[in-house]
């Protein structure tokens, strides 16, 4: 079965539109993201989708697998390419721990859908963190950044 949706076109790290399926306050706290790494990325893809989607069956029509797609589907904020790695992104304006699951259950999916794309690093970008989900992110080796954003490194 074909991808649900078209794969994003790579756009330059500096474009500033509203990616897909980022709402407002998702999309100033991206901008605010990559004032400060744009610099290290080649391009940026948004609303990557990866994986299946759950009860798709044979039976449904088209709309009925639109709607299933919008509600099931598993969807990569961003991946920040880079030449060695991609930097696999969740946007999020207040992290919880199910956003660090979203990021593990992505990794091996993103290498199925595109193989040919470097090792993928998960990186969770938020206004804020819980002091929880912030160890959680060390012990997974998840990076995790908020305002004011610095250059990641590594």
């Amino acid at each position: 079965m074909p991808p649900l949706y078209p794969d994003s076109p790579i756009y330059p790290p500096h474009a500033t539109f509203t990616p897909p399926g980022m709402n407002a306050v998702e999309a100033r706290i991206w901008r605010a993201f990559l004032q400060s790494n744009a610099h290290l990325l080649t391009g940026v893809m948004h609303n990557v989708h990866v994986g299946t989607v759950a009860g798709d069956v044979l039976t449904d029509t088209d709309d009925e697998r639109r709607l299933r797609a919008a509600l099931y589907a598993k969807r990569i904020d961003a991946l920040g390419l880079r030449p060695h790695q991609t930097w696999l992104i969740e946007v999020k304006e207040h992290v919880r721990p199910s956003a660090l699951g979203q990021l593990l259950v992505y990794i091996p999916l993103l290498a199925q859908r595109f193989p040919a794309l470097p090792p993928a690093r998960p990186v969770l970008v938020a206004a804020t963190f819980d002091a929880d989900t912030a160890a959680a992110c060390v012990a997974l080796k998840i990076t995790c950044t908020a305002p004011p954003f610095t250059p990641l490194t590594g």
